[in-house]
């Protein structure tokens, strides 16, 4: 938050107890300065309508799934711009994608909150070109310990898909010709690609760990026009180049979350705490600013005239020098020496809560 300050060309119409900013979708209370002056404070980036988060639980009662004597399912929720496919499942607080059962498929696909805190069944007036994705994946087949995943016949993956997507399920590749991120747990392989253009291809990472039952998180981040990819606090993907999505996006872009599984075996693939982040934290952003001496009309009326930016913390990307002053007496310490004393301090935090554990419980 910030002060802001305006002068207006009249000397008679500022009365002290009417006066108001706005800024965006939020209006505040100004404070007279004098007879042609005020000044006000800029709220968040929250209440501005220029950062808004969407927030999927998968509690009981967000979807209401039906199934006629056809066997063809219908899902109902309870915020619009969600839509469930294939063998997709709401249960138990988590989306299941897939169960432990040979070849099902499931998908669910959803649209980005609109800037401003509303969400629009039609779709945003524009698709976000900034974002963070974040979940929580589980993968694997209940069982405790399999062998080696080389030796595993389950499979076949997950993926998340990202552009104007068809109504059909995702399996493993993603669907659409926009940005797409393969899991692909058999074939030990991630690829991340945007249309026909390859971004990474390699191997899982802590492949092991993936599949073992346990819920680890993924975090897909898009800004600066470079997409990043952290797979269990493992950065698979940092900051490629993808200038293009900014100039193909459109309004009917969606989201997609899909997983699949093959005919040997199937493999559990449940989604819990799905979040979409978007804000100027991530990409800057502007509103528009008017202000009201009377309460009712504000100025300028067009919101295009007078603008503000909002921008995110800054983020430390390097440290410099590496190593502090060498000088005796000097009492600035290094970056070696800060992590030193770290280790130190940890030692004694695990010496200390050693003793205070009882080695039997």
């Amino acid at each position: 938050m910030s002060a802001v300050n305006a002068t207006s060309s009249s000397r008679d119409v500022l009365d002290a107890q009417l006066l108001r900013c706005k800024f965006g979708a939020t209006t505040v209370v100004a404070t007279r300065l004098n007879h042609s002056a005020l000044t006000c404070v800029t709220p968040s980036a929250d209440a501005s309508g220029v950062a808004v988060r969407r927030v999927l639980d998968f509690e009981e009662g967000t979807a209401l799934t039906t199934e006629d004597l056809a066997g063809s399912r219908a899902t109902a929720f309870a915020e619009p711009g969600l839509i469930l496919l294939g063998d997709a499942v709401i249960q138990d607080g988590a989306l299941k994608l897939t169960r432990s059962r040979p070849e099902q498929a499931g998908s669910i696909l959803f649209t980005p909150p609109v800037l401003g805190g509303a969400t629009s069944e039609g779709g945003p007036s524009s698709f976000p070109t900034a974002f963070r994705l974040s979940l929580r994946l589980t993968i694997g087949t209940g069982f405790m310990y399999e062998g080696p995943v080389a030796t595993r016949g389950g499979g076949e993956g997950f993926s998340i898909s990202i552009g104007d997507l068809p109504h059909a399920t995702a399996g493993e590749y993603g669907i659409g010709d926009g940005l797409r991120v393969s899991l692909r747990t058999r074939a030990n392989t991630l690829s991340v690609e945007y249309g026909d253009r390859p971004l990474h291809r390699g191997t899982l990472p802590q492949a092991e760990r993936l599949r073992s039952n346990i819920s680890f998180p993924v975090e897909l981040t898009l800004r600066n026009d470079s997409v990043s990819l952290h797979l269990a606090d493992t950065a698979a993907l940092v900051d490629a180049p993808l200038p293009e999505l900014r100039g193909d996006a459109t309004p009917a872009w969606r989201f997609g979350l899909g997983a699949r599984t093959n005919h040997i075996r199937g493999e559990n693939h449940f989604v819990r705490e799905l979040r979409l982040e978007l804000g100027p934290s991530l990409d800057g952003a502007t509103v528009g600013v008017s202000v009201t001496c009377n309460g009712q009309q504000y100025a300028p009326e067009d919101d295009t005239r007078l603008r503000i930016g909002y921008f995110g913390a800054p983020e430390p990307l390097a440290v410099e020098p590496a190593l502090g002053p060498a000088g005796v007496g000097r009492r600035c310490p290094g970056r070696e020496a800060v992590v030193r004393a770290a280790l130190r301090a940890r030692a004694k935090h695990e010496k200390r809560k050693s003793k205070e554990t009882p080695e039997n419980f």
